[in-house]
Formats: C-alpha cells, structure tokens, sequence
C-alpha cells in the first residue's frame, strides 16, 4: 500500500502573479424624486389592448327596468306555484276517493273468495 508521501510529486510550474484590487462600496444606484406637479396621466395606457371598457349612460334606469321585470316574474311563478299546489290538491283528493271505492268494490270480492274458498284475486292469502 503506498502512502501520499511516498508518491513521487509531478514538477510543478510557476505561474505568473496577477494584481486584483477589490473596490468595497455601495454598488446601488439612487433614485432621483419623480417631479409630479402639473402632470397628466392617462388611465388608457395601464388597460390592456384585449380589454375595452364599457360603461351604461344611466345605470340606476336600467336597474329599474330589471327590478320592475323581476317582480312581474316573481309574481307569475307565485301564481304557477299556487296553480300547481291546487292541482296537486286536487288530485290527492281524487286519489283518495279512488282508493275508497276500491276498497268498497274489494270488499265484496274478499268476502266471496272466503266463503267460496276461491283464489284471492290478488294472489294474497286472506
């Protein structure tokens, strides 16, 4: 096993010395203030070139007119509401009596398939 100190050293050369001198300092560059007074700015230029910007004449008119045609269509569908509630009363009641008649016309059934020992026509067993 061979050792570092044991290697033979390559010859080394000389280089030549080079001069470097570092400046130490403040490397930032200072801000002048902006003289403002008396200047004019255009809002045109900060918008994008995709973009343009639309604006209503009388804002508080048009929203007027939505809010008189939001209350008429309130209105309609309050009354198609209470239409469909009525109707959905209605056909309740129907169903109701349909079912009472049925039960009415059952009865006599039931009681014939008993005491005639028949199937029960609805396949249950009475």
């Amino acid at each position: 096993m061979a050792y570092r100190r044991d290697r033979l050293k390559a010859p080394t050369r000389k280089v030549q010395r080079v001069d470097v001198t570092v400046e130490a300092g403040n490397h930032a560059q200072s801000l002048t203030v902006p003289e403002i007074k008396g200047s004019t700015f255009s809002l045109e230029r900060f918008r994008a070139d995709d973009i343009t910007a639309l604006t209503f004449e009388h804002p508080d008119a048009i929203a007027d007119e939505f809010l008189a045609v939001a209350d008429v269509l309130i209105q309609g569908m309050d009354a198609d509401i209470r239409s469909r509630e009525q109707k959905l009363q209605q056909t309740r009641s129907a169903k109701g009596k349909v079912a009472a008649k049925a039960q009415e016309v059952n009865a006599p059934l039931m009681t014939l398939c008993v005491h005639q020992r028949l199937p029960n026509p609805r396949g249950e067993r009475g």
